[in-house]
């Protein structure tokens, strides 16, 4: 299921970034965001965005 796994995965780089830990979060974020670009999954692909925007990729 990529679309849940493409939320697992944001869910994991949103608890790094929230942990302070955003250099740990970037992989899982971009890996997040290629699954939801493969899907199309405009909302959830603006989220991963934004928290990559915030830690810096």
């Amino acid at each position: 299921m990529p679309y849940e796994e493409g939320h697992a995965l944001l869910g994991q780089g949103r608890c790094l970034v929230a942990l302070g830990r955003a250099p740990e979060a970037a992989a899982p974020l971009a890996a997040a965001r290629e699954i939801f670009a493969r899907l199309g999954a405009k909302p959830a692909l603006a989220e991963t965005d934004a928290l990559l925007a915030q830690v810096g990729v």
